[in-house]
């Protein structure tokens, strides 16, 4: 099952185990396809998605930045 699924073997016993602890026989029936469904929801963010690397020294001088839109204060909804 975890070969044709390309998950590797022991997340599918874990998944197996979770899904029967948590749901009963219906967890155990949908924990493949949800972990199969994970897998491919982390490809294909994990192909998309690049970090920035920290500073070689550990140290990151740069603040957050943050732009103020208007110069009134936000008036609260009437009812």
């Amino acid at each position: 099952m975890g070969h044709s699924l390309r998950l590797h073997p022991l997340l599918v016993i874990f998944g197996l185990l979770a899904g029967g602890e948590i749901y009963g026989f219906p967890g155990i029936l949908v924990a493949l396809p949800l972990l199969a469904a994970g897998r491919a929801v982390w490809e294909f963010f994990s192909e998309r998605i690049a970090f920035a690397r920290w500073p070689p020294d550990g140290s990151v001088d740069e603040g957050v930045g943050l732009e103020v839109v208007g110069d009134t204060p936000a008036q609260p909804l009437a009812r």
